[in-house]
């Protein structure tokens, strides 16, 4: 299982949890036009393998879910943050992250986004997921984080 798709498996069962409620009465469901329906269901990260830049199958499904909802809700603006696992020096991280960040920009608006709604910044090894020094903690730090605001 790739470690996007344990990410989303995860973050599903996080929700449905929270849907059981106590006591087994149904908690409120996050509505769609809010941030945290969009974190939890439609999912706010895609991961990148080691020194790539490229968009694997699962990255561009979970992309295809966030264009969708973005062209639903039109009021929202996003930031793309990049990020690269520890190894390698820090400009070369910042650099990569960065770039990672418009690979995920221009899948988005090649796909309808409009540009003016996307803002792409690349954080490097600099603020790390996971502070293991492993490769499943590699794997879980390359990544782009999208940050909806209104």
């Amino acid at each position: 299982m790739t470690v996007t798709r344990r990410h989303f498996l995860m973050r599903a069962v996080v929700v449905a949890l929270a849907a059981g409620g106590a006591g087994g009465e149904a908690a409120a469901q996050p509505d769609e036009d809010r941030v945290e329906y969009f974190q939890a269901v439609i999912g706010d990260q895609v991961f990148f393998a080691g020194g790539r830049l490229d968009l694997d199958r699962a990255a561009k499904a979970i992309l295809d879910r966030q264009i969708g909802w973005l062209k639903r809700h039109d009021a929202f603006r996003i930031t793309l943050e990049g990020h690269t696992d520890e190894r390698g020096t820090g400009e070369y991280c910042l650099s990569v992250s960065e770039r990672r960040a418009v690979v995920v920009k221009t899948y988005m608006v090649a796909h309808g986004i409009t540009p003016g709604r996307i803002l792409t910044v690349g954080y490097g090894k600099f603020r790390p997921l996971d502070e293991g020094h492993t490769e499943a903690a590699w794997a879980r730090n390359r990544r782009v984080v999208t940050r909806v605001e209104r």
